[in-house]
């Protein structure tokens, strides 16, 4: 199954039914409902990047004034409750620093993700069928949207085997495959 890696809408398909793709082949284009939220991000990534910036300066400024206090507790010229009053501040400017960097990573990593609305083959094979019929179809990250069968020189069967029949089954023995199966036209 081939699934949608963004939440959107399919703006277009590059395959049918039937379509033999290579790996990395286009299969089909979303879009976010929102056509803005890639300027909306970027945006809210220079805020988070300027606040970032304004808290290290601030975060230095507060450092230097530990410094400073520091030397006049130790000169007897300010009391130690100003220095413990700037290391708590000094504390708060780093805590605050590391929620701007997380709130950063996460703004990048929607980034990337809306990067990603091209979906392709991740090998060659054959789309079989496709769920997203037209291009009002809405998807959830993670709908699937067509039907792969990878195209290979080796052929494979999957097989349900009783619990009974377990003990009999092991990697490398010889088995029988026995098929029973209905015509698809039958007669009385």
């Amino acid at each position: 199954t081939i699934s949608a890696l963004v939440p959107g809408r399919v703006a277009e398909w590059y395959v049918t039914e039937g379509s033999i793709v290579k790996q990395g082949d286009p299969i089909a284009r979303i879009i976010d409902n929102d056509p803005l939220l890639l300027e909306r991000l970027r945006d809210e990534r220079a805020q988070v990047e300027a606040e970032v910036a304004a808290l290290r300066s601030a975060m230095k400024v507060a450092e230097r004034d530990v410094n400073r206090l520091k030397t006049l507790v130790s000169e007897g010229l300010s009391a130690p409750k100003d220095l413990e009053l700037a290391l708590i501040k000094v504390d708060d400017f780093r805590s605050k620093l590391a929620a701007s960097r997380s709130k950063l990573a996460g703004i990048g990593i929607r980034l990337n993700r809306q990067g990603a609305q091209v979906v392709t083959a991740p090998r060659d094979g054959l789309i079989q069928v496709i769920f997203a019929g037209d291009s009002a179809t809405m998807v959830k990250e993670g709908d699937p949207l067509a039907t792969f069968a990878p195209s290979t020189t080796q052929h494979a069967v999957e097989l349900y085997i009783d619990g009974r029949d377990v003990p009999l089954v092991h990697p490398g023995r010889p088995v029988r495959l026995e098929f029973e199966g209905w015509p698809a036209v039958q007669f009385s």
